[in-house]
């Protein structure tokens, strides 16, 4: 992260929590997650002292339609995901509020 004149930067970054336990034919992706989660941590470190903030949003499962776009192979069968709504609800209030709605 570049240190900016006007103050300092800020990262945010959503992904999926990789389980514990993998669905076969997932090593590669949990352990992507694995290194982005540690490189944030190591960024974090790095830029306290700017007042960066570096935030890591760790997602239950969101369909986006990934397995659809695959490269090669057959994608793991997972139980349904949240929507992009329904997890950014569970992250974010709605600043509006929308309580009075039903």
């Amino acid at each position: 992260m570049p240190e900016r004149p006007d103050g300092p930067a800020h990262l945010i970054a959503g992904h999926m929590v990789g389980p514990d336990a993998p669905p076969a034919g997932m090593a590669d992706y949990v352990a992507a997650k694995a290194a982005l989660a540690a490189g944030l941590t190591a960024v974090r470190r790095d830029r306290r002292r700017t007042g960066a903030s570096v935030l890591d949003i760790r997602l239950p499962h969101v369909e986006l339609g990934s397995a659809a776009r695959r490269v090669v192979g057959e994608p793991p069968h997972l139980p349904r995901g949240l929507t992009v709504d329904e997890a950014a609800d569970g992250i974010v209030p709605d600043p509006i509020g929308q309580q009075g709605r039903g």
